[in-house]
Protein backbone atom coordinates (compact mmCIF):
# COMPACT_ATOMS: atom_id res chain seq x y z
CA UNK A 1 0.00 0.00 0.00
CA UNK A 2 2.71 2.21 1.07
CA UNK A 3 4.66 1.28 -2.56
CA UNK A 4 1.45 2.42 -4.50
CA UNK A 5 0.83 5.93 -2.75
CA UNK A 6 4.54 6.47 -3.52
CA UNK A 7 3.95 5.35 -7.24
CA UNK A 8 1.44 7.54 -7.51
CA UNK A 9 2.94 10.64 -6.04
CA UNK A 10 6.03 10.23 -8.14
CA UNK A 11 3.51 9.99 -10.55
CA UNK A 12 4.75 6.06 -11.44
CA UNK A 13 1.52 4.44 -11.06
CA UNK A 14 1.17 3.04 -14.51
CA UNK A 15 4.92 1.69 -14.75
CA UNK A 16 6.42 -1.93 -15.12
CA UNK A 17 9.24 -3.79 -13.90
CA UNK A 18 10.99 -2.89 -16.83
CA UNK A 19 9.70 0.79 -17.09
CA UNK A 20 11.21 1.24 -13.61
CA UNK A 21 14.59 1.27 -14.75
CA UNK A 22 13.45 4.29 -16.63
CA UNK A 23 13.14 6.03 -13.78
CA UNK A 24 16.90 4.98 -12.40
CA UNK A 25 19.93 7.70 -11.90
CA UNK A 26 19.58 10.73 -12.67
CA UNK A 27 15.90 10.68 -13.72
CA UNK A 28 14.91 9.96 -10.25
CA UNK A 29 17.19 12.44 -8.67
CA UNK A 30 15.43 15.32 -10.68
CA UNK A 31 12.34 13.61 -9.98
CA UNK A 32 13.23 13.51 -5.92
CA UNK A 33 14.62 17.21 -6.60
CA UNK A 34 12.01 18.57 -7.73
CA UNK A 35 9.88 17.07 -4.64
CA UNK A 36 12.02 18.21 -2.20
CA UNK A 37 11.65 21.78 -4.28
CA UNK A 38 7.78 21.56 -4.07
CA UNK A 39 7.67 20.87 -0.24
CA UNK A 40 10.15 23.46 0.71
CA UNK A 41 7.84 25.95 -1.03
CA UNK A 42 5.17 24.56 0.76
CA UNK A 43 6.44 24.68 4.22
CA UNK A 44 7.90 28.54 3.23
CA UNK A 45 3.87 29.34 2.38
CA UNK A 46 2.99 27.88 5.70
CA UNK A 47 5.54 29.99 7.59
CA UNK A 48 3.76 32.77 5.41
CA UNK A 49 0.58 32.37 6.43
CA UNK A 50 1.57 31.60 10.78
CA UNK A 51 3.52 34.67 10.40
CA UNK A 52 0.55 36.75 9.12
CA UNK A 53 -1.72 35.37 11.79
CA UNK A 54 0.64 36.19 14.69
CA UNK A 55 0.97 39.82 13.13
CA UNK A 56 -3.05 40.35 13.72
CA UNK A 57 -2.76 38.64 17.02
CA UNK A 58 0.96 39.17 18.47
CA UNK A 59 -0.40 36.81 21.30
CA UNK A 60 -0.37 33.87 19.03
CA UNK A 61 3.23 34.12 19.20
CA UNK A 62 3.60 32.51 22.51
CA UNK A 63 1.83 29.40 20.55
CA UNK A 64 3.92 26.79 18.79
CA UNK A 65 3.38 26.84 14.88
CA UNK A 66 1.36 23.76 14.55
CA UNK A 67 -0.58 25.57 17.87
CA UNK A 68 -1.56 28.56 14.65
CA UNK A 69 -2.11 26.00 12.14
CA UNK A 70 -4.73 24.15 14.04
CA UNK A 71 -5.80 27.63 15.14
CA UNK A 72 -6.44 28.39 11.76
CA UNK A 73 -7.91 24.89 10.33
CA UNK A 74 -10.79 25.82 12.86
CA UNK A 75 -11.61 28.97 12.55
CA UNK A 76 -15.29 29.17 11.62
CA UNK A 77 -16.47 27.08 14.63
CA UNK A 78 -16.29 29.03 17.81
CA UNK A 79 -16.11 26.28 20.06
CA UNK A 80 -13.24 24.81 18.10
CA UNK A 81 -11.35 27.93 19.34
CA UNK A 82 -12.24 27.36 23.50
CA UNK A 83 -8.98 25.75 23.86
CA UNK A 84 -6.60 28.55 22.05
CA UNK A 85 -8.67 31.21 24.25
CA UNK A 86 -7.33 29.57 27.39
CA UNK A 87 -3.77 29.36 25.75
CA UNK A 88 -3.86 32.88 24.56
CA UNK A 89 -5.60 34.44 27.83
CA UNK A 90 -4.24 33.54 31.53
CA UNK A 91 -7.16 32.58 34.10
CA UNK A 92 -9.91 32.05 31.41
CA UNK A 93 -10.81 28.22 31.66
CA UNK A 94 -13.60 28.64 29.31
CA UNK A 95 -16.07 30.67 27.36
CA UNK A 96 -19.83 31.24 27.51
CA UNK A 97 -21.45 30.92 24.24
CA UNK A 98 -25.17 32.17 22.83
CA UNK A 99 -27.01 32.48 19.76
CA UNK A 100 -27.30 35.87 18.20
CA UNK A 101 -30.53 37.75 20.10
CA UNK A 102 -32.32 38.04 16.89
CA UNK A 103 -33.00 34.23 16.51
CA UNK A 104 -35.52 32.33 18.87
CA UNK A 105 -33.59 28.75 18.41
CA UNK A 106 -31.93 27.88 22.06
CA UNK A 107 -32.55 24.00 22.24
CA UNK A 108 -28.75 22.01 22.10
CA UNK A 109 -30.02 20.53 18.65
CA UNK A 110 -30.02 24.35 17.40
CA UNK A 111 -26.97 25.14 19.27
CA UNK A 112 -25.34 22.38 16.97
CA UNK A 113 -26.98 23.24 13.51
CA UNK A 114 -26.04 26.86 14.39
CA UNK A 115 -22.18 26.81 15.97
CA UNK A 116 -20.99 29.09 13.16
CA UNK A 117 -23.24 31.84 14.62
CA UNK A 118 -22.64 31.38 17.87
CA UNK A 119 -21.46 34.37 20.07
CA UNK A 120 -19.52 34.81 23.15
CA UNK A 121 -21.13 36.00 26.46
CA UNK A 122 -19.23 35.57 29.01
CA UNK A 123 -15.90 34.21 30.30
CA UNK A 124 -15.43 31.73 33.06
CA UNK A 125 -11.94 32.12 35.24
CA UNK A 126 -10.00 30.14 37.02
CA UNK A 127 -11.53 30.25 40.55
CA UNK A 128 -14.82 29.24 38.91
CA UNK A 129 -16.06 33.39 38.89
CA UNK A 130 -18.16 34.05 35.54
CA UNK A 131 -17.96 37.33 33.89
CA UNK A 132 -20.60 38.68 31.37
CA UNK A 133 -18.68 39.98 28.63
CA UNK A 134 -20.64 44.04 27.92
CA UNK A 135 -20.44 43.24 24.31
CA UNK A 136 -21.08 40.31 22.53
CA UNK A 137 -18.53 38.46 20.27
CA UNK A 138 -19.58 37.11 17.38
CA UNK A 139 -17.24 34.41 14.88
CA UNK A 140 -17.96 35.91 11.65
CA UNK A 141 -13.90 37.00 11.23
CA UNK A 142 -10.69 34.52 10.96
CA UNK A 143 -9.04 33.26 13.95
CA UNK A 144 -6.75 36.13 14.84
CA UNK A 145 -9.15 38.68 14.41
CA UNK A 146 -11.59 36.87 16.88
CA UNK A 147 -9.10 36.19 19.12
CA UNK A 148 -8.31 39.91 18.92
CA UNK A 149 -12.40 41.19 19.33
CA UNK A 150 -12.41 38.63 22.67
CA UNK A 151 -9.33 40.56 23.80
CA UNK A 152 -10.86 43.91 23.11
CA UNK A 153 -14.32 43.00 24.59
CA UNK A 154 -12.59 41.36 27.45
CA UNK A 155 -10.11 44.61 28.41
CA UNK A 156 -13.32 46.53 28.04
CA UNK A 157 -15.63 44.73 30.25
CA UNK A 158 -12.80 44.48 32.65
CA UNK A 159 -12.13 48.10 32.54
CA UNK A 160 -15.90 48.66 33.11
CA UNK A 161 -15.69 46.13 36.21
CA UNK A 162 -13.24 47.58 37.93
CA UNK A 163 -13.99 51.45 37.49
CA UNK A 164 -17.15 50.00 39.00
CA UNK A 165 -15.84 48.27 41.99
CA UNK A 166 -13.42 51.18 42.79
CA UNK A 167 -16.19 53.50 42.69
CA UNK A 168 -18.30 51.29 45.50
CA UNK A 169 -15.15 51.53 47.59
CA UNK A 170 -14.23 55.22 47.51
CA UNK A 171 -18.16 56.19 48.41
CA UNK A 172 -18.27 57.33 51.34
CA UNK A 173 -21.90 55.98 52.10
CA UNK A 174 -20.85 52.84 51.68
CA UNK A 175 -19.93 50.86 54.91
CA UNK A 176 -17.34 48.31 52.64
CA UNK A 177 -15.09 52.08 52.49
CA UNK A 178 -13.45 51.15 55.92
CA UNK A 179 -9.91 50.56 55.85
CA UNK A 180 -9.48 47.57 59.03
CA UNK A 181 -12.99 46.16 56.96
CA UNK A 182 -11.03 45.63 53.70
CA UNK A 183 -7.88 44.82 55.15
CA UNK A 184 -10.02 41.88 56.89
CA UNK A 185 -11.48 41.04 53.42
CA UNK A 186 -7.89 40.77 51.77
CA UNK A 187 -6.63 38.62 54.32
CA UNK A 188 -9.63 35.75 54.03
CA UNK A 189 -8.53 35.74 50.13
CA UNK A 190 -4.52 35.06 51.42
CA UNK A 191 -5.77 32.29 53.37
Amino acid sequence: NLCENARVTLGIENLTDKDYRLHQGDKLRHLLQGLITSQEEIVLELESVVERARQQFPRLYFLSRQDVLELLAVSRNPRALVPFARKCFLGVTGLTFALPTDTSLNSALDYALNAHRLEVVGVCGMLGEELPLQHRVAAKHTAPHWLSKLELALKTTMLTVTEAALLARLDPDSSRCQPLQLLEELAQYEE
